[in-house]
């Protein structure tokens, strides 16, 4: 009602600068005598008479006629006006007087004159007593008296009026009896106090204003009264807190379409209901003062259950946005209240009810990010505290206005006026022709309905908001084939069929298990787009990695081979539900760092990668650890990692006991970093690319190397390698035994089949490997990897390696499933022994001992977490050929063995001690090993013994290639006597050394044990009785 002058205004204003007449000569002269005698200054001009008309003044025009319609007047005089002043205007409508006196306090009932519209703004008291003129005369009425006093109005003073407003301070006294005969619609008031309008049957609008007086909050039992009402707005005094008028929530079925409440609430005692509004296209706003809320919260649990058109909640302080899904039925949401939090995600309550339209958070303290739900919203956050990266449907257009002052004054991490945005980013899928209109549809095609340009011409005009523009074709749209279209901003162009067209391929490639198609008519949604390719046996999926109107990139989850029986049948190609044919034949069973197995259709990485499903197959390092440099235990320091890591290290961490460690370079094969002091091993887990590898690693080096049995007292120890340097006439590993010439004679034989064989008088040793193991984390074998070493073994070569023959080299080699297997036996000849360096460590290998060297290379692990273990055997017997030696003890015929560590931090077998018979089998394994050349800690653990084997398990890394280093010697007691020397005094002590070092490179071995014929025998007799302890042994 408020706005029809207006209306009025523009609509004479629109017919008057078309015509350009002028006022009607009768009215020119009581038009100049009034703007004299109140001396309004923009009235008092030359040519007044056109520019009356002509919309030179505002709310001052005339009628099609050139009579006075509309006229305002805006005094500078103390001269009073009378309606005699106004006499000489026919057909005045709408009459608005400011800041004039009048002639008299009953000037509104002295009316003489139809004015249906009439505002005043006067410095003189107006007295109404009695009911204004009725609507013959005035229709709608605005009095604002200045510096007034307080006016009571009855209500049947102005129930016959269509509006009533009043700016000055009134109190209404309802005298109403009768609803009857009431015609008030609209009614503005100023009071300290709410009136009852029960009665007012027309009410349809209710602005109520208390905010220069002291509310009377009694009188709020009178909201009963507003449930017809259709706009209503109640503002109360800011500088004091009041109650939030709650009993609006009480009415039953109110009819408002506006709302507006304006205050300083105090804090509710609990949530606010507003679902009892069920009216559709309301409009709410709530202006709320800092302390409307609950301990922080927005303070209503329900708004109105109709759908709402606009709900505003300003002025307010809420440390963090309530739950979305309160305003699921809205569609433009404005919060500005200081909000704080993070800003939520809305797939879940805004974006799943697709009623929302535009929610603006302007100004407020939000943190956190914006993600993808937001896209199918309006969503203004300008001037908060956001961060992280803008989703796609942000991103790419930041260089449009429209986005840009939705986003600043935050502090997202890639601002870029200028994106580069791709078909995956921005895409459109269809566009759907309905007579004269049309739809865009598609992902992320913006909000501003001006960035789109299209040939044919299609201006669009409703935006769906992110998904689809509607808009009204230009032009005869039915000669095109197809549509293109660009996105100004950020510059990217589609093309679109506009007919039912299949998809047409002209051609295709193919590069390893990627398939590119060219042609026309397909689709810019890859979920529209099936690829169906035929293999001459079977219909293979194909799954689209990215399509334009004009290409398709697919990916075949395995390679296809042509088949021998080939078909006519043709590979096919679906788009939007239509579909076309097409001949293609592949042959393509290789892949990078692998191969398949066009049979099993299975593919198989190499070692060192591995394939993340669903991504490509064996691209990702299979990443693992062999070994680790040391640093002393007492002040630890940077360790370098060594293994395979690849090229790619998304994401990459490295845990030491649960605790990251800073890494301080990395390339594919080294990771450098920093470990505190302490002592023994450590549980490492290296994380990278979505893979994580768990192991041990031993990073600590000891200063300090011990001895066995610190040398019995007959020898000194070095402990930079644990060895002893026996006195005089003292020898064995722990110079326990004093030499001497006058023994028994010992054979040693190594045999074709790879065990050494060492025997005296009727005992017998039988040293060789049992097996190779593939182990898990928890040292559980792996089913099937077991490679068994007792037999199989090929001799490549033997020789001496020197012309004073100071050892025999003997080597066997093994080949299975492209896994060599190469064993080296060293039988040291010389009197001085032979020294030898391995792995860092230094050690002598005396006369008839032994060294073994076994070597495994391209060991095919099952997983990147798998390590390798060698077992391997010493076995004792009895030569029943032999005659037996009765001069033994008791104790000395059973079989002792002793195990002893020479670190005070790994719990390790570094010695082994055998007994039998008087005679003692040494076995020494050194603490180091080489794993892919490099040095690294080894671990020796007995697995089972008794009086006939003991099994020993030496444990590896990761690694391509291992080597082991254990040696072997055998002694005779000193107090042993011979079979031929029972009750003979001052026999001497014998001894023959044994020794087998073990390299082991590349995976655990297993190595099966085995009886070997001994080959030369000096005597006849002897050979025959060896055969027969052989046979016997086996």
């Amino acid at each position: 009602m408020a706005n029809y002058k207006h209306i009025i205004f523009f609509t004479i204003l629109i017919i008057c600068s078309v015509n350009c007449i002028d006022l009607i000569s009768i009215e020119q002269q009581p038009l100049f005598a009034l703007a004299q005698k109140i001396n309004d200054i923009n009235l008092n001009v030359a040519g007044l008479e056109s520019k009356i008309c002509n919309g030179y003044f505002t709310d001052c025009y005339c009628d099609a006629d050139g009579y006075l319609s509309g006229l305002i007047l805006k005094a500078n005089s103390t001269n009073s006006i009378n309606w005699d002043d106004f006499i000489g205007f026919s057909k005045l409508e709408n009459l608005v007087i400011t800041n004039v006196y009048l002639s008299d306090q009953y000037f509104l009932y002295n009316s003489t004159k139809l004015v249906p519209l009439l505002e005043i703004h006067t410095y003189s008291n107006l007295i109404i007593d009695k009911p204004l003129p009725q609507n013959t005369l005035i229709t709608e009425f605005n009095l604002n008296v200045i510096n007034p006093p307080v006016l009571n109005i009855k209500a049947s003073y102005f129930s016959k009026l269509v509006f009533f407003s009043i700016k000055n301070p009134v109190n209404i006294e309802n005298d109403l009896s009768d609803p009857s005969g009431n015609e008030i619609e609209v009614l503005r008031i100023v009071s300290p106090n709410l009136p009852n309008v029960m009665l007012f049957q027309n009410l349809s609008s209710f602005y109520f204003d208390s905010t220069r007086y002291y509310f009377n909050q009694s009188t709020l039992s009178n909201l009963q009264s507003f449930n017809s009402i259709i706009e209503l707005k109640l503002t109360f005094p800011s500088i004091i807190s009041y109650d939030f008028p709650i009993g609006l929530s009480l009415i039953q079925n109110p009819k408002w379409i506006y709302v507006e409440l304006n205050g300083n609430w105090n804090p509710p005692s609990e949530y606010i209901d507003f679902s009892n509004h069920k009216v559709s296209n309301s409009y709410f706003t709530i202006s709320a003062g800092p302390k409307f809320n609950i301990n922080g919260s927005f303070p209503f649990s329900k708004i109105s259950s109709g759908q709402c058109e606009y709900f505003n909640f300003i002025n307010g302080n809420l440390t963090t946005l309530p739950d979305l899904k309160i305003f699921n039925n809205v569609k433009q949401i404005s919060l500005f209240s200081n909000v704080g939090g993070n800003l939520p995600s809305a797939k879940d309550s805004l974006q799943k009810s697709r009623v929302t339209h535009t929610f603006d958070l302007t100004g407020n303290k939000l943190t956190g990010t914006i993600d993808e739900s937001w896209c199918s919203i309006d969503l203004k956050v300008s001037n908060n505290a956001l961060s992280g990266l803008l989703p796609d449907c942000y991103y790419c257009y930041q260089n449009d206005p429209t986005y840009r002052y939705r986003l600043i004054g935050n502090n997202f991490t890639n601002i870029d006026i200028n994106p580069a945005c791709t078909y995956e980013q921005i895409s459109v899928y269809k566009i759907i022709i309905n007579e004269n209109s049309a739809t865009l549809i598609g992902k992320n095609i913006g909000i501003n309905l001006n960035n789109i340009i299209t040939d044919p011409l299609i201006l669009f005009n409703t935006n769906n908001l992110n998904d689809s523009f509607t808009g009204t074709i230009f032009g005869n749209i039915s000669s095109y084939d197809f549509i293109n279209i660009r996105f100004k901003i950020p510059g990217i162009n589609f093309t679109l069929s506009l007919g039912n067209n299949p998809p047409a391929v002209s051609n295709f490639s193919t590069s390893g298990l990627t398939v590119n198609f060219i042609g026309q008519y397909f689709s810019y949604n890859k979920s529209a787009i099936i690829v169906k390719i035929y293999n001459g046996k079977e219909f293979l999926d194909c799954t689209v990695q990215s399509s334009i109107f004009s290409e398709i990139i697919c990916k075949l989850d395995f390679p296809v081979f042509s088949y021998d029986s080939w078909s006519d049948e043709k590979s096919v190609l679906y788009v939007d539900g239509m579909n076309t044919s097409f001949v293609i034949k592949l042959m393509n069973s290789t892949i990078n760092n692998g191969y398949c197995d066009g049979f099993t259709k299975e593919c198989y990485c190499y070692n060192g990668w591995t394939t993340l499903s669903p991504g490509p197959y064996c691209v990702i390092p299979n990443h693992y650890i062999s070994t680790s440099s040391k640093v002393p235990s007492t002040t630890g320091g940077n360790i370098s990692l060594f293994g395979w890591f690849g090229d790619i290290h998304n994401n990459i961490e490295v845990i030491i006991n649960n605790t990251p460690l800073p890494i301080q370079s990395i390339d594919n094969e080294t990771i450098v970093i920093t470990i505190s002091p302490g002592v023994g091993s450590k549980n490492i887990q290296v994380i990278q690319n979505n893979i994580t590898w768990t192991g041990l690693i031993y990073p600590y080096s000891e200063l300090t190397i011990k001895c066995l049995n610190d040398c019995s007292g007959n020898g000194v120890c070095n402990n930079s390698n644990g060895e002893c340097k026996c006195n005089e006439n003292y020898i064995g590993l722990d110079c326990l035994t004093k030499a001497s010439s006058s023994t028994p004679p010992s054979q040693t034989h190594i045999n074709p089949n790879g065990s050494t064989l060492i025997s005296n008088e009727d005992t017998i040793f039988l040293i060789y490997f049992e097996s190779i193991n593939e182990i898990d984390f928890n040292n559980n074998q792996i089913q099937n990897s077991s490679i068994n070493l007792k037999n199989g073994w090929k001799i490549d070569k033997n020789n001496s390696n020197s012309i004073e023959s100071v050892s025999s080299i003997t080597t066997f080699y093994q080949n299975i499933n492209n896994i060599t297997i190469i064993m080296t036996i060293e039988n040291i000849e010389s009197n001085n022994g032979k020294e030898f360096t391995f792995a860092g460590n230094q050690f002598t290998v005396s006369k008839d001992g032994f060294k073994l060297s076994l070597s495994v290379s391209n060991w095919n692990y099952k997983s990147n977490l798998n390590t390798l273990q060698i077992q391997m055997s010493s076995d004792v017997s009895l030569n029943e050929g032999n005659k037996t030696n009765e001069c033994i003890d008791s104790d000395s015929k059973s079989t002792n063995v002793e195990t002893s560590s020479n670190s005070n931090d790994l719990q390790n077998v570094n010695y082994l001690k055998i007994s039998k018979n008087g005679k003692t089998l040494y076995g020494r394994f050194q603490t180091k090993m080489l794993s892919d050349g490099r040095p690294t800690t080894t671990i020796t653990k007995v697995i089972s013994k008794d009086d006939k084997k003991i099994l020993i398990s030496l444990n590896m890394p990761h690694c391509n290639e291992c080597l082991l280093d254990p040696d072997f010697s055998v002694v005779i007691n000193p107090d042993f006597k011979s079979s031929d020397s029972c009750g003979k005094e001052n026999k001497k002590p014998w001894l023959i050394p044994v020794a087998v070092t073990v390299p082991i490179v590349g995976c655990a071995l297993i190595i099966a044990s085995f009886l070997l014929t001994m080959k030369i025998l000096r005597l006849k007799k002897e050979k025959i009785r060896m055969k027969i302890a052989l046979k016997n042994f086996k």
